[in-house]
């Protein structure tokens, strides 16, 4: 079997990002979907319900996370494991997850025009 192309999506529901290569941990591909935006009542947030996060570009740095939306961006840096921790619903799945700092979420309230949080999967899992 040959793979044709390998893609990774840092926050579920934004934009994937191109790869050549990547590092396999036991949840997957490093950076694959650790992050995600919930809602008020902890209910993540889909392209489905708003298209316009498929404007947002992802990106993994240094400093953690930027996110772009034309001149428009934000660096977040992950949550501290021992930081804000949330009970997140995903499909039927209950997860949890760290509050990632109020900018971030304050960041991607006022893009979605609706009050959300944004969440990092905690723990760093041995590289296979």
């Amino acid at each position: 079997m040959k793979v044709e192309s390998l893609h990774i999506y840092p926050v579920k529901g934004l934009r994937g990002i191109d790869l050549k290569t990547s590092a396999l941990e036991l949840r997957g591909l490093a950076h694959d979907r650790r992050w995600m935006l919930v809602d008020a009542q902890g209910r993540f947030i889909s392209q489905r319900e708003h298209p316009k996060l498929a404007l947002l570009d992802a990106e993994i740095t240094a400093q953690g996370l930027r996110i772009s939306e034309g001149s428009a961006d934000i660096t977040i840096a992950p949550p501290a494991n021992d930081g804000e921790r949330l009970t997140v619903t995903l499909w039927k799945q209950t997860i949890e997850g760290y509050v990632a700092d109020r900018e971030a979420c304050e960041w991607f309230t006022q893009f979605l025009g609706q009050p959300c949080n944004l969440v990092h999967q905690g723990g760093l899992p041995r590289q296979v």
